[in-house]
């Protein structure tokens, strides 16, 4: 399972927070690795030309088929939740729903669209 990430920040530094490195982060390459089958990717980020306006933050979650749903959405949640709690300023969406940088909330969106994508594959 795929999940699209944006984080809308103001601090420069967080890319690079996320994946924990102080090198390049490349498009469609850099990964994270968050626990077995749990990875994250680094897709890019458009970076504001004004001050006020926030730098967007795309990363892809995938969560594999080995590891349980709420395990991995714990993670994730947990991850996320870490990363961003003392950045005031973020906002986080996850596939396109707006979430509270809150460990609960984060987990149970996670859920939630898997719920759905399962749902939708067995209907089809």
């Amino acid at each position: 399972m795929e999940l699209n990430i944006e984080i809308e920040t103001q601090d420069d530094k967080l890319s690079s927070s996320l994946f924990e490195t102080s090198g390049k982060l490349e498009s469609g390459k850099t990964q994270k690795t968050l626990g077995e089958d749990v990875t994250i990717r680094y897709e890019g980020e458009q970076i504001a030309l004004a001050e006020a306006v926030p730098t967007v933050i795309r990363i892809t979650m995938y969560i594999g088929e080995r590891v349980l749903l709420h395990t991995a959405a714990y993670m994730l949640s947990r991850y996320l939740y870490d990363k961003l709690r003392a950045r005031r300023d973020n906002n986080l969406k996850i596939n396109d729903n707006q979430v509270n940088i809150n460990v609960r909330e984060i987990e149970q969106l996670i859920i939630n669209i898997s719920s759905e994508e399962h749902e939708r594959t067995e209907n089809e």
